[in-house]
């Protein structure tokens, strides 16, 4: 591991070379040291060094993943309360932020459509989600039809 051949090459000659210099790193194992100004800024090293160096780390890829998606699925878990906070508001008269934002949630929930399903503030939209109930739009199972709420496909 000692010893290894690296190469300074500013990231602009990297550019233009990025295939050979990757070849390179693969077949010989050596390092590219990507400078900009004179600076490192980057490098490139054989793909088996960066398995080493996260087992080392303790950051595999597995768990910034697990990390990320437990993150994910917090944030998620939280706009949706933020979504049903809104909606009460919203139902109670009251204002959701700006007088814009108020307008088209109260617009689009009068639609009778989930005025959160592509809000681009409130990203709560997932295949699994289910569609957000207000007072107004609950139908009893027997009113529609089915037994349990939910259609058969």
């Amino acid at each position: 591991m000692f010893g290894q051949e690296y190469r300074r090459v500013p990231v602009s000659q990297f550019r233009e070379g990025a295939g050979m210099w990757m070849e390179w790193v693969a077949q010989e194992g050596g390092h590219v040291w990507l400078t900009r100004h004179g600076r490192e800024v980057a490098a490139v090293i054989p793909f088996y060094q960066l398995k080493m160096l996260e087992e080392l780390m303790g950051t595999t890829e597995t768990r910034v993943a697990e990390r990320l998606e437990r993150d994910y699925t917090r944030f998620r878990a939280a706009k949706t309360v933020q979504a049903h906070e809104e909606a009460a508001r919203l139902l109670a008269g009251d204002r959701i932020g700006g007088a814009a934002r108020t307008a088209k949630m109260q617009e689009t929930l009068d639609r009778k459509r989930d005025p959160w399903e592509d809000d681009p503030v409130l990203i709560t939209s997932s295949p699994r989600r289910k569609r957000l109930v207000f007072e107004r739009d609950a139908v009893s199972p027997e009113a529609d039809g089915t037994s349990g709420g939910r259609s058969k496909r």
